[in-house]
């Protein structure tokens, strides 16, 4: 439902576009982000505004979290629809949320369900 070419998420050249697209399109606050990858807010503070290095497991778990947004749900939702997906409770994650689950660093499981979503299941 999102077009093409519309956020900074479509194709990414750094960790920071990524960041900035979560934060200013998807409307994910600055702690959701800092929590879905790892880090904390004043980690993640540090590096949009002094650009400070990510390691290069964070660098991964943006990645995934890109590839679950624009590979899955991008085509089927809008950025507001994308960020209430992963505060939704799924039956498809007996209950949990998406956000719950990128918290605890089960991105494997988020992207089944994204793809489960993309998909045409009721979730």
């Amino acid at each position: 439902m999102a077009s093409d070419g519309c956020c900074k998420l479509g194709s990414p050249r750094t960790a920071l576009n990524i960041i900035d697209s979560l934060v200013d399109e998807y409307k994910f606050t600055e702690k959701e982000v800092a929590e879905m990858i790892s880090v904390s807010v004043y980690e993640l503070k540090e590096f949009r505004t002094l650009g400070t290095l990510l390691t290069g497991e964070t660098r991964e778990r943006l990645i995934r979290i890109r590839d679950i947004i624009i590979v899955q749900l991008h085509q089927f939702l809008s950025h507001q629809g994308i960020n209430e997906w992963f505060h939704a409770k799924l039956r498809y994650l007996k209950g949990r949320t998406p956000f719950e689950l990128l918290r605890e660093d089960n991105s494997s499981l988020v992207y089944e369900a994204a793809s489960a979503y993309a998909d045409g299941a009721y979730l």
